[in-house]
């Protein structure tokens, strides 16, 4: 079941992106929109993450995060509040 749920929102996700990667960012109903990617290399994670505005294509904010797996969570703390305090 939960693999499941996991295909949905993946190919949720695709769709976005794919409509973002497209130019498609105003269809999406969003005034900003958020691309990144993640890496692993053995017990290092990197993400890097940014936000464009919607209707202007716009780069607002780009950052990049790296730090060993085991403080995967903190690191995730620390780009959502990144995110959240440069989006307002």
């Amino acid at each position: 079941m939960e693999l499941c749920r996991c295909s949905r929102a993946t190919r949720r996700c695709s769709i976005a992106a794919e409509k973002a990667a497209a130019g498609d960012r105003q269809e999406l109903h969003a005034d900003v929109v958020v691309e990144g990617s993640v890496q692993r290399s053995g017990d290092r994670v990197r993400i890097t993450a940014q936000l464009i505005r919607a209707a202007t294509d716009k780069h607002l904010w780009a950052e990049t995060y790296e730090r060993d797996f085991h403080e995967l969570l903190a690191l995730q703390d620390d780009v959502a509040s990144a995110i959240a305090t440069d989006s307002v």
